[in-house]
């Protein structure tokens, strides 16, 4: 009887632990001290035999553990792996700030480890085949690692005869300066908000100032989120250059080093309009080198980067402890910032192109900026309805204002959710969760397009809007909402479409090829 209650709870245990290395769904707060119960019970019951060293054996449920660690981390943080994603930051490069943010996932997550590899021990020598069960947890937390589907599903994709690497389409440079009425162009990327947050049953009025920015604008309702346009870097390359942004390759860099080149072979937006005597502008709260974004710009158009260290400089140490939360500055100083620098460029004569990244309801932590919070303060929380109806005021505020500053110039702005949102809460359904896109322009007729796209179809878009647009209406894997051509998401579905992005090698290198074509 003792060998059956010891070996139910910590079966029971080891249970609990594996569903909080893998399911975001269950709490430790909740799951937590039954967990820690039964364990403690189990190994009470199982001393006698328990208390025996390791069986070399228990290595490998270790070291498989050891290797499903990072994707509990990110599953426990956003409710499920983006490989593509994971793969990139580890080669483009992450902050040490940013790993702040998977603390608590991070200790949730070894805890789980700790507990199920004293089960699996303790089970191993009650029963006296420790071998055994310890080569069976191996093969469990194997079979429930996503590398290893990843692997699975990669020999599929290698069989199909789809060459996605032919549809690359590279737009010409212009040949002439921009026009004396050339639109200022200006991207503003609202971090995770996503049109989930215009359901009014969940989030009330937050979407309400976009809708009223929508009314004099183009708004896209059918804009998917593929593989490689999940992060922030990957919403900016798709959106400026057509493309997924995919790992590069084999593991080259260390975390925390940052690429040297983001799509060098490749003519973005920044490298088109600055050929036409654009200035350049890119503006964030945060630290610009995270993931590669500030070499993005750099090597896209030389934009000017105003970034974390940038902001707190200007402030006074009480305004930059109000505005400063942790992270990043919050999104009143960004767009503050924003609106000066906007200013001062237009005020040149020259044509601007900013490009402004907010935080806001990024998701899992949420933002909420000093001009929402009754002490004046930035704070961070768990609440998306507060940080969302904030960055959507704040976002209506800085629109409105640019028309005087424009020097007499149209504008072109594009209000862009950079990718769906981080926190696990907004994953209902996710085959109908879609990106933010909304295109205000000259000569635009605003209304609703539903349409079936992603975000790289939102260059080719922005290439017809400023009369740069190829024949085909065509941009890196893009195809122009406004033309007739089928998107590829309309054309191969999006979970096609995705399995290539993921696996396929040769688009892989095409995607990072060196030099852009003559």
């Amino acid at each position: 009887m003792r060998k059956v209650l010891a070996s139910l709870s910590l079966l029971a245990a080891a249970l609990i632990a594996l569903a909080l290395a893998t399911d975001a769904r269950v709490a430790l707060w909740q799951a937590g001290p039954w967990q820690a119960l039964l364990l403690a019970a189990g190994l009470a019951l199982a001393w006698p035999d328990a208390r025996r060293r390791a069986h070399p054996a228990l290595a490998l449920p270790a070291l498989a553990m050891l290797a499903l660690l990072p994707f509990a981390v990110l599953l426990r943080m956003h409710g499920y792996v983006d490989l593509v994603a994971v793969r990139y930051h580890l080669e483009a490069g992450i902050t040490p700030m940013s790993l702040q943010v998977a603390r608590n996932p991070l200790i949730v997550s070894l805890w789980a480890a700790l507990s199920l590899l004293l089960a699996v021990h303790a089970l191993g020598r009650l029963w006296g085949r420790p071998g055994a069960v310890a080569l069976a947890a191996a093969l469990v937390l194997g079979l429930v690692n996503p590398g290893l589907r990843a692997a699975a599903t990669a020999a599929a994709v290698a069989r199909d005869p789809l060459d996605l690497v032919a549809r690359i389409a590279d737009p010409p440079l212009p040949a002439a300066p921009a026009a004396p009425d050339a639109p200022h162009v200006v991207l503003i990327y609202l971090e995770g908000f996503e049109r989930a947050f215009a359901d009014r049953s969940r989030f009330g009025d937050a979407y309400a100032p976009l809708e009223r920015l929508g009314e004099g604008g183009l708004v896209l309702t059918g804009i998917r989120q593929i593989q490689g346009t999940g992060w922030s870097a990957a919403g900016m390359t798709a959106t400026q250059c057509g493309l997924p942004l995919v790992p590069r390759g084999a593991l080259f860099h260390n975390m925390l080093i940052a690429e040297p080149a983001i799509l060098p072979g490749h003519r973005c937006l920044g490298d088109l309009l600055a050929t036409q005597g654009y200035e350049g502008t890119f503006v964030v709260g945060g630290e610009a080198i995270f993931a590669g974004i500030s070499t993005f710009y750099k090597g896209h158009g030389g934009a000017r980067i105003v970034e974390l260290a940038d902001l707190l400089d200007t402030m006074t140490p009480e305004e930059a402890e109000a505005a400063f939360p942790g992270w990043v500055v919050d999104d009143a100083a960004v767009f503050d910032a924003a609106r000066e620098e906007f200013a001062r460029g237009a005020a040149t004569g020259r044509p601007q192109f900013l490009v402004v990244e907010t935080f806001g309801p990024h998701g899992p932590d949420h933002l909420v900026s000093r001009p929402c919070t009754a002490d004046g303060r930035a704070v961070v929380g768990d609440d998306p309805a507060a940080a969302a109806a904030c960055l959507a005021r704040l976002t209506e505020d800085f629109v409105r204002a640019l028309p005087p500053l424009a020097g007499g110039r149209p504008l072109l702005v594009a209000l862009l959710s950079d990718h769906l949102n981080h926190d696990r809460r907004l994953r209902r359904n996710e085959d109908a969760r879609r990106n933010t896109a909304i295109l205000i322009a000259p000569g635009l007729e605003p209304g609703t397009l539903t349409r079936e796209g992603a975000m790289i179809d939102i260059y080719p878009t922005l290439l017809d809007l400023l009369g740069m647009g190829r024949a085909d209406g065509r941009a890196g894997l893009g195809v122009s909402l406004l033309r007739q051509e089928p998107t590829l998401v309309e054309e191969l579905g999006a979970e096609r479409l995705d399995d290539r992005i993921r696996y396929d090698a040769d688009l892989r290198q095409a995607i990072w090829r060196e030099a852009p074509p003559p």
